[in-house]
């Protein structure tokens, strides 16, 4: 978002501490404890969701509902089954 001079408003965390930890370092002026509180915010415009993969859905969800814009690096699915699991292997 900065590349694009645009300003981060908030980061959210499980961790209230990791997230006040990384605003800081960061210079990002409020450190949400969860997802929701950061989508109540009026200052924010868009999300990032760089969560673990089991929350990308969620969170995804989450930010749709709350009329977010999202981006994201990771696709929001995995396959179920694949040649490659452990339980085709054995």
């Amino acid at each position: 978002m900065r590349t694009l001079d645009r300003p981060i408003s908030a980061v959210a965390n499980s961790s209230r501490a990791r997230a006040a930890l990384f605003s800081v370092t960061h210079d990002i002026p409020f450190a949400a404890g969860d997802v929701g509180e950061l989508l109540a915010r009026d200052d924010v415009d868009a999300v990032d969701i760089s969560a673990v993969n089991h929350l990308h859905v969620p969170h995804g969800i989450a930010a749709a509902a709350a009329g977010e814009r999202q981006l994201g690096s990771r696709s929001i699915a995995t396959p179920t089954r694949s040649p490659w699991s452990r339980s085709r292997r054995q």
